[in-house]
């Protein structure tokens, strides 16, 4: 494969110039140098080990005992002295009959060679992540490399090409020439970096780089691809404090006046708090400026970050301006254009959404509206663009919203982990409304699979009590696909509910009923669903994560999450944020299913611990990586995808980078 074609494939995984391919970690060593003949299960192990001996046996297929019902072989092996060792191999039916038969023709001519992780199961030693190896491969120290980006895979011959330039010595040392070249725009002290990243005199880049590709010993690799990492993490900051510097275009201020934004404040059909107010006045003095500004207003549900939006927007428009509100759903866009018409009637805020016409277009000075807003011929430029409820919305779609110059609001209870980095290093300017204006409170609870029947129970509390329930499914309606067969749907749970409420109707007050919502249904429908709650003509609402931004329904105080695993931190937080909206107690349970990994549950504890949502975006951040804080980064999650490939930087050295460039400036 030639460099272009090769580039062209790698550009889906974020390289985009040949330097950057030394920059690929690779994701495992595998020693192949030492083989073990002995399965003695009284000695100890250490990590990965390559294990020889012959077949003793070789199971039929068989199916797993889960729904999935994976196919699988077990294959036995044995030593000289009759221990034996157990590995079970998963794969499709048709690759493991391939196998069967290759392993028994192998054994006539030699041991088998098996790499993999031991461990015991029931006094037996088996073999995890087990391998097979090819003869041909021992005796060698193997460099294993991949490239992802979600659930998109490098193909074997991109990583093949990749490997056949990284095997060239001559070409690490380019990469490490750019490193050098690029290091020197950061002004970081050299003495202070070479302590931060942990290297010995004498050491250099393309020594490093030598030592992750070209391994003799395996733990000095793995300290060398650290050490990269940590270069990678001074590269991202130096980048992300300089982004910070260059945002904006230059432009006219607005010119505010102080006593329209006082009228605009005391004209409200309640009080702001002296919280609310601080942070409008501090973003209108921002938009004062003759270069556009990028703020950020974050706030829990029921801190009033509407109120805080609207004072703005009005007081942008009583300056001359013209403003845009972007909205992730029509629903959404619905009420806030109720409520931004019920407190600035003079105004006349124009609703901007799919399949509606807009009268007067050219005379429209506060418009509200959903991606709709994106896709008109304006005859005008935006003097304020606010992305409500940011984590909904793309790197792109936000900055194509602020493209003409226009000062640039986001709001949101939790920031996506590419903003909660910038946020955290002081690269955005932002605005926290800390405190709920409602006494409320929030109980959160994971709940075993097993545990149907006191959910039952809770759910008939709450009916009683004359509050309303929610109930939220990943799926809309029975997927045909194998993975998502585990999964409740929307359309199964909500026949389930119907039945649930009929034969409860006698302890149940009148007037009970079920709806359904979800992205199946149009906008009118899911808008009558809601409606029906907020009226009283039904008090369960069976819906997907169509709910889980900004909709406020009276009397919701409980809610039942199904399937919660398949749902994001940030997704559980906004949707938990539903409940209690006017105060009071409010219950949110997490059903878990019946399997589910430790790694799984521990971030849904998360939930249960923590109930700020800058503080649970952190911990989110942490579990997903903070995505690109480039120049020109979109990714908003995930690692860094032009300094390091293949490895997640750890966010402890990013903080500690974007300190050594403070201290260097």
């Amino acid at each position: 494969m030639t460099e272009k074609p090769l580039l062209e494939q790698l550009s889906k995984f974020g390289i985009t110039e040949l330097w950057q391919i030394g920059l690929v970690m690779p994701i495992q060593y595998k020693d192949l140098r030492t083989v073990l003949y002995d399965f003695n299960p009284y000695q100890s192990f250490s990590g990965m080990t390559l294990f020889a001996g012959h077949i003793h046996s070789i199971s039929d297929i068989k199916l797993g005992r889960t729904k999935k019902r994976n196919p699988f072989i077990i294959v036995e092996l044995t030593d000289q002295l009759g221990f034996r060792i157990k590995c079970f191999v998963y794969d499709t039916a048709e690759k493991l009959k391939s196998l069967r038969h290759g392993l028994a023709m192998a054994n006539q001519l030699h041991p088998i060679f098996v790499y993999g992780l031991p461990d015991y199961q029931n006094q037996q030693l088996i073999i995890k992540n087990q391998e097979f190896i090819a003869p041909d491969d021992l005796m060698r120290l193997h460099v294993v490399y991949e490239l992802t980006k979600g659930r998109t895979k490098a193909e074997p011959k991109t990583i093949s090409a990749l490997c056949h330039l990284l095997s060239e010595r001559g070409f690490l040392k380019g990469c490490a020439d750019k490193l050098r070249e690029l290091l020197s725009t950061t002004a970081v002290n050299n003495k202070q970096l070479r302590q931060f990243l942990g290297v010995a005199p004498g050491d250099n880049i393309e020594q490093m780089l030598q030592d992750i590709h070209f391994p003799d010993c395996v733990e000095r690799s793995y300290a060398r691809i650290r050490q990269v990492s940590k270069l990678a993490a001074v590269m991202i900051g130096a980048e992300a404090k300089l982004m910070a510097k260059q945002w904006g275009v230059k432009r006219l201020p607005l010119q505010f006046q102080s006593i329209l934004i006082d009228n605009r404040i005391s004209s409200l059909p309640f009080q702001m708090t002296d919280e609310q107010t601080a942070a409008a006045l501090g973003m209108i003095s921002q938009m004062g400026s003759t270069i556009s500004q990028h703020m950020m207003l974050i706030g829990d549900v029921g801190t009033g970050k509407s109120c805080v939006v609207g004072t703005c927007a009005a007081s942008v428009v009583d300056a001359g301006g013209r403003v845009a509100i972007m909205l992730p759903t029509a629903n959404l866009a619905r009420q806030l254009h109720r409520e931004f018409t019920e407190y600035y009637p003079d105004l006349s805020p124009t609703l901007v959404i799919e399949g509606e016409s807009i009268p007067g277009m050219s005379a429209c000075r506060m418009l509200i509206g959903t991606t709709a807003i994106l896709h008109k011929q304006w005859q005008f430029k935006f003097d304020l663009a606010v992305v409500d409820e940011q984590h909904k919305f793309s790197v792109e779609q936000r900055e194509m919203f602020c493209a003409d110059g226009a000062h640039l609001l986001e709001s949101t209870a939790t920031p996506v982990p590419r903003t909660t980095a910038l946020l955290k290093h002081g690269v955005l300017k932002v605005y926290e409304l800390k405190h709920c204006f409602v006494d409320k409170r929030i109980e959160s609870c994971l709940l075993e699979h097993y545990a149907g029947r006191d959910l039952a129970l809770r759910a008939l509390s709450t009916l009683q009590g004359g509050h309303k329930l929610l109930v939220v499914c990943a799926l809309k309606e029975e997927s045909k696909c194998e993975a998502f067969a585990d999964i409740q749907n929307a359309t199964d749970t909500y026949d389930k509910w119907c039945r649930f409420i009929h034969s409860n109707r006698h302890l149940l007050p009148e007037g009970s009923g079920v709806v359904l919502a979800h992205g199946g249904l149009t906008n009118e429908e899911n808008a009558g669903a809601i409606d029906a709650l907020n009226l009283g003509d039904a008090n369960v609402l069976v819906a997907t994560t169509l709910v889980e931004t900004g909709l406020t329904i009276k009397g919701l105080n409980h809610c039942i999450v199904m399937n919660p695993d398949r749902l994001g931190l940030v997704q559980l937080h906004q949707l938990r944020g539903r409940l209690a909206r006017h105060g009071g107690v409010g219950n949110f349970d997490l059903l878990l299913p019946p399997e589910i990994s430790q790694k799984s549950k521990s971030r849904l504890e998360l939930i249960a611990q923590i109930s700020h949502g800058v503080t649970l975006a952190i911990e989110d951040m942490k579990l997903r990586g903070f995505g690109d804080l480039t120049k020109f980064g979109t990714s908003q999650t995930g690692a860094n995808q032009r300094y390091l490939f293949g490895y997640k930087i750890n966010l402890d050295d990013l903080n500690e980078a974007i300190e050594l460039i403070d201290c260097s400036n």
